[in-house]
């Protein structure tokens, strides 16, 4: 059955990643790294300092790329195409890169849809009640209405993990709703198609059950 599509859509940025042992020896070859993906993302960004430096390659708007650094490699977009066009350029890219560096053994593949959904506060109380379906209990003194929000949660979601964030930012005031979905395996190539399947799958029905239903039809809504 085809997946739902939202017209009005709060999906911000969506990425898959596959983390792998660390290669140090490609650190002496970005240049063959680049080679690799210059044809459609030919802008370089700033070098990220850490562990292992991660280096950013995107199109000249900056909407979509790839990420990588020694122990990693992930593809990212801003424009989702729905999940069907996202799963076949996200494995184009990590396969490419899977077999230029002969990538194998233990590695942690992940699917993440980070979403931003705008609101409009009355005084300083978050109108958390009125996009999402989630309850939080406090007692005596904390009872006053939320004002700020920052909360995490990871459950089990078989065979991988799942971890939620919901947040409150500022200027512009919207709601955060992250979600980044898991999984530990040997390394198979044919495997990360089935993986991008059940992450999706995973996440759509957390983001289908947490929705109240006014904002659903707010989503759906034609104009």
């Amino acid at each position: 059955m085809k997946s739902r599509q939202y017209v009005h859509a709060p999906l911000i940025e969506t990425v898959c990643e596959l983390r792998f042992r660390p290669e140090p020896s490609l650190e002496c070859n970005w240049d063959r790294i680049y080679e690799l993906f210059r044809k459609g993302f030919p802008e370089i960004g700033p070098v990220v300092l850490g562990q292992w430096p991660l280096r950013r390659f995107t199109r000249e708007d900056g909407l979509e790329g790839v990420f990588a650094a020694a122990d990693r490699i992930a593809y990212f977009t801003m424009k989702y195409p729905g999940f069907e066009g996202f799963k076949a350029a996200g494995l184009k890219h990590l396969k490419a890169f899977a077999a230029s560096q002969q990538v194998s053994g233990r590695v942690r593949v992940g699917l993440r849809y980070v979403n931003r959904i705008p609101i409009a506060k009355t005084g300083e109380t978050l109108p958390l009640d009125d996009f999402l379906k989630i309850k939080i209990e406090r007692p005596g003194p904390l009872g006053e209405p939320i004002q700020v929000l920052d909360l995490a949660f990871v459950v089990g979601a078989s065979p991988g993990r799942l971890t939620t964030r919901i947040a409150s930012q500022a200027q512009p005031d919207a709601i955060l709703l992250d979600f980044d979905y898991s999984e530990e395996q040997e390394f198979e190539v044919g495997a990360l198609s089935r993986f991008l399947d059940r992450g999706h799958k995973q996440t759509k029905a957390v983001f289908e059950s947490l929705l109240t239903d006014g904002y659903r039809k707010f989503l759906e809504a034609e104009n």
